[in-house]
């Protein structure tokens, strides 16, 4: 026994196998030799069959924790999640302990969508084993699940991508292009591919990827190889290329078979956003709604399963955080600290035409674009980490230059995990940005915001239609009236403050920038003081290239056009007396009509 032993640490299983065989046939009662022949056949990847002889054990051994939690992996291996977490469960009362068994537990009960109880026995995990690379790739999965990306990106950049198996590598290379390494990401699924060759979910990520960074072509040759869809993913994957092809009757074919097949709550949201997309282009209004109706449904059960809280929260509770005077005439003193130029802020209520703006202004020569990065969001959660006064303007005010410029480099700091600041000034493209108006006030005087505005019911019927992940835009956008009133709030609150901490600000109208743009751009860049370039509007395809990280990343690579203005007048009668109520004040203030 104890040679056998050795034999299969080192690696040796399959004469393990046969030995082990060759034992129960004269002594079928020696548990034992059964339970080393379970190993050995996990060992060469057989196990399904491991799975058969471990719940042979099992009635003989019912509270064996060791037994228990390989029974646990063994059903993993085959795909079977719950009765893994059943094994799990019942190491658990068998008194299980140690890494093994917490990693094993994590991965049954992500496996079964039991969000935060995988996340505890996953963290537990790591903080035994910061190093272990399985160890950090199941957190990593895990954070992504949660839709905490920077936390899964920080968790995988120590992996060591070559300490995973292949399929390990399939998963690191999915992590790598949530959290946006599309380029690594794409590289890594690439030689999977090739020591895979049979395994099609991997095309399937990687069409997925492609067509995210526009590469149409290489989206066609990976689904050829790929086969007709056998998954949701799959359909998911070739209904987004036929949109993009215009294809939508063929796109909306590929999509209907997946739409009604029991599916977990946030693949079918992502199902029925993009029939709502195929509907909406072929003017099915009505039906569209209906789509949308259902995909929100999802969405919101896909949020309670990860954050049970969260549906009880107020999406917007840090707009609780506002001042309640006239900022101090100090706080515009420019910053004399070294740090780079105060940055750009381009910013607007989602859906208002940021991307766009963002997409034309990322050309010009003396700008760096950062897109949809939370650097501000990570100076500000560390100036609450200080101890400071509950009113927001004390507590700015009590900033000292040296507290100030901790704040300003923690900023460039996180900026710096995105790009290499190369002398140009910073373009920080984060929409909601402009309702952290006081922190950007305080800390960066000699900022710039330029605010763009489109027609309030486009923005609104907008932002309902795009699935922006599991976060509050789900609680947000829900309904048309929820995102109206989330409109209102937001720019109810942006009006009271911008009167209060004098930023430098330039309003934009999205129609503008479409019906004219030349004109539209000369006051852009007039107001940054820079130089006019010619034709950047018409270079949108070449502007920085690949990955954008927004919803419209399909419609701002196409030449200007009007197909998003007024669009809202097609879903006029889904728009209640209470929702056009509520948005009417906006839509005067703005200059639009509701004609």
């Amino acid at each position: 026994m104890d040679a056998a032993l050795a034999r299969l640490h080192a690696g040796d299983a399959a004469p393990v196998e046969d030995q082990a065989r060759a034992v129960l046939r004269r002594h079928p009662e020696r548990a034992q030799w059964r339970y080393l022949l379970a190993l050995a056949l996990a060992a060469q990847e057989r196990h399904a069959l491991a799975r058969e002889e471990l719940e042979r054990l099992r009635n003989l051994s019912p509270h064996d924790p060791a037994l228990l939690l390989n029974l646990g992996n063994a059903c993993l291996a085959c795909g079977d999640g719950p009765a893994a977490l059943q094994a799990f469960e019942a190491a658990a009362c068998a008194g299980a302990e140690g890494v093994a068994y917490w990693l094993g537990h994590g991965i049954a009960a992500l496996a079964c969508q039991h969000f935060q109880l995988a996340r505890g026995l996953l963290a537990r995990a790591l903080q035994a084993e910061p190093d272990a690379p399985d160890v950090r790739l199941a957190n990593a999965e895990c954070l992504c699940e949660l839709e905490q990306l920077e936390a899964a990106d920080r968790c995988i950049s120590a992996l060591d991508l070559a300490a995973l198996s292949w399929l390990q590598r399939a998963d690191a290379a999915w992590i790598l292009a949530r959290c946006g390494h599309e380029e690594r990401a794409d590289a890594l699924l690439q030689d999977c591919i090739r020591a895979l060759p049979g395994r099609a979910e991997l095309r399937v990520r990687r069409a997925l990827l492609l067509e995210r960074l526009n590469r149409l072509d290489d989206v066609a040759d990976e689904l050829a190889r790929a086969g007709m869809p056998a998954t949701p993913m799959h359909a998911l994957a070739r209904s987004r290329w036929l949109r993009r092809l215009d294809r939508t009757a063929e796109a909306h074919a590929c999509l209907a078979p997946f739409l009604a097949d029991p599916v977990d709550d946030a693949m079918a949201a992502q199902l029925q956003f993009e029939a709502a997309r195929l509907l909406d282009a072929e003017g099915r209004s009505a039906t569209a709604m209906d789509a949308l109706a259902r995909a929100h449904h999802h969405a919101r059960c896909a949020l309670a399963a990860r954050h049970p809280q969260a549906v009880l929260d107020d999406p917007f509770a840090w707009l609780e955080q506002r001042l309640q005077r006239e900022a101090p005439a100090c706080w515009r003193r420019p910053a004399r600290d070294g740090l780079p130029a105060d940055p750009v802020f381009l910013v607007g209520f989602p859906r208002s035409g940021t991307t766009l703006m963002q997409r034309i202004l990322g050309g010009h020569p003396a700008l760096q674009p950062l897109e949809e990065r939370p650097a501000l969001e990570a100076m500000i959660a560390a100036f609450h980490e200080r101890p400071h006064a509950s009113d927001l303007c004390m507590a700015l005010d009590g900033l000292d230059a040296r507290a100030r410029t901790e704040l300003r480099v923690r900023y460039w700091r996180e900026v710096g995990r995105y790009l290499r600041p190369d002398g140009r000034r910073l373009l920080d493209k984060y929409p909601l940005s402009f309702s952290r108006a006081p922190y950007l006030a305080r800390c960066f005087p000699d900022a710039q915001l330029v605010f763009m505005l489109r027609h309030p019911c486009d923005v609104v019927l907008s932002c309902h239609m795009q699935a922006f992940g599991l976060n509050g835009g789900v609680l947000a956008f829900g309904s048309l009236d929820s995102t109206a009133r989330s409109y209102a709030r937001l720019m109810d609150w942006w009006h009271e403050q911008r009167a209060r901490v004098g930023l430098s600000v330039l309003e934009v109208r999205h129609e503008d920038l479409v019906d004219e743009p030349e004109a539209t751009l000369q006051r852009v860049f007039r107001f940054l003081r820079l130089p006019m370039v010619e034709g950047l509007e018409d270079r949108l395809d070449a502007a920085q290239p690949g990955r954008i990280r927004t919803p419209s990343y399909a419609q701002v690579t196409r030449p200007l056009n009007r197909a998003g203005i007024a669009r809202w007048q097609r879903y006029r009668a889904h728009f209640t007396a209470q929702t056009l109520d509520l948005l009417a004040p906006w839509v005067r203030r703005l200059g639009y009509s509701l004609e």
